[in-house]
């Protein structure tokens, strides 16, 4: 009894022992020469797929025209490549590359005999910080580059903010008071200082400086103990000091004057009249 065993794919049937192969007409067939050109066309096109916004779509059908195009003048007329076939033959062509590339960390060029690999590696082998810094370059320029630009705690940044933020520190202590307001105020007198000092790329915005100021109360208040356990010589951080004449009044202090300063406002009186009332109500109660 004979056996035959049959293999079907989207385009391709392999039956009986004669392997006979047929290929569907309108798939594109990725031989050695349009491979190159698809190298080339891709490699050239680079800048373009480089930017931090474009239209990936439109590229790809520009890089299938290309790719057709220069087939057809070497006289292969069968079937254009289209954009999909070229962006999915490129994703498994940088997979390729990548895992070369580890190897040539490992071996040297020598232990690489991809034949692709020296071409893309002219273009793509530049180094991840480079690329990161061109990127930021150009996205710096443009309305979504200014919407994700973050701005950078240097030491100088944040010995301004600290600055500010302590001479600000009897605003903030208001029973009542707009914290996004004050917070505003802070953003632009640190970026005022940054920018006369040649400081001109990002500015300090109301919510970095409330996050970052936050994240220093938190490291504060960690050598503030710190300073009970071993006293002030077990403490290094460079902040410490300035914060510390501010802020390491005690808390009663804190809350004498908390007091003292709501006394004098609306809300304080009101407060004050409610306790009153509800005082009386309890003398009352007891004498009867």
């Amino acid at each position: 009894m004979e056996v035959i065993e049959s293999i079907v794919t989207d385009s391709i049937e392999v039956e009986n022992s004669t392997s006979t192969i047929s290929t569907s007409k309108t798939e594109f067939v990725w031989t050695l020469q349009a491979t190159w050109h698809l190298v080339r066309v891709r490699l050239d096109m680079e800048p373009e797929f480089d930017q931090p916004v474009c239209k990936k779509k439109r590229l790809w059908e520009n890089v299938a025209e290309r790719v057709t195009a220069r087939l057809r003048a070497e006289g292969y007329t069968d079937v254009p490549a289209r954009a999909f076939e070229c962006d999915l033959k490129w994703r498994n062509m940088l997979a390729t590359y990548r895992k070369n590339a580890e190897r040539v960390k490992r071996l040297g060029v020598h232990g690489v005999h991809w034949e692709f690999f020296r071409a893309m590696h002219e273009v793509l082998g530049r180094s991840y910080e480079e690329i990161e810094a061109q990127r930021k370059a150009k996205l710096s320029n443009t309305k979504l580059g200014k919407a994700m630009a973050k701005f950078v705690w240097t030491l100088q940044a944040t010995w301004h903010l600290v600055r500010v933020r302590l001479d600000m520190e009897p605003e903030f202590d208001q029973p009542v008071c707009k914290k996004k307001r004050l917070w505003e105020n802070v953003a632009e007198r640190v970026t005022a200082r940054l920018r006369a000092e040649g400081y001109t790329d990002v500015p300090a915005r109301a919510f970095e400086c409330d996050l970052k100021w936050r994240n220093m109360l938190a490291t504060y208040r960690k050598n503030a103990e710190r300073v009970k356990r071993l006293g002030a010589h077990g403490v290094h951080w460079e902040f410490f000091r300035a914060m510390h004449e501010v802020l390491g009044r005690s808390y009663e202090e804190i809350e004498a004057q908390r007091k003292a300063k709501l006394s004098n406002t609306k809300l304080g009186k009101a407060m004050a009249k409610t306790r009153v009332t509800s005082h009386d109500s309890d003398q009352t109660s007891r004498i009867l």
